[in-house]
């Protein structure tokens, strides 16, 4: 029986493989933050208190989070009613795009028509 070797990775090679991936690393690291900054502002700002909102100097982090905003959050408004009719709106507005997708979809795969090459 013949033994087989095992490939002999030039050093080139695996630079450059090692360097594109830290390369996508680096992207990706960089884009969950920016996809994190939103989210970590939302709640900087809901920790906040009213006289920290309205204040003219710029504080960065809240002084005294005030967790009780989540609270008053839920109880002062119909929040439920209000996630309750965006799910809907959701739902419905996704259901109507993925019809419709479907059927533009169609109509390009199976008819012919001008301009259609181009779109």
């Amino acid at each position: 029986m013949r033994s087989i070797a095992p490939r002999q990775v030039s050093s080139q090679a695996w630079r450059s493989k090692h360097t594109r991936n830290a390369v996508l690393y680096i992207l990706l690291i960089v884009l969950a933050a920016l996809f994190m900054g939103p989210f970590l502002w939302l709640m900087n700002v809901a920790l906040k208190s009213p006289a920290e909102l309205g204040s003219d100097t710029v504080h960065w982090l809240p002084a005294s989070p005030q967790w009780s905003n989540f609270g008053t959050a839920l109880t002062q408004i119909p929040f439920f009613q209000y996630a309750t009719n965006s799910f809907a709106i959701s739902l419905i507005y996704a259901t109507l795009v993925t019809l419709s997708s479907a059927v533009v979809g169609f109509g390009f795969a199976r008819l012919k028509g001008p301009g259609k090459q181009g779109l």
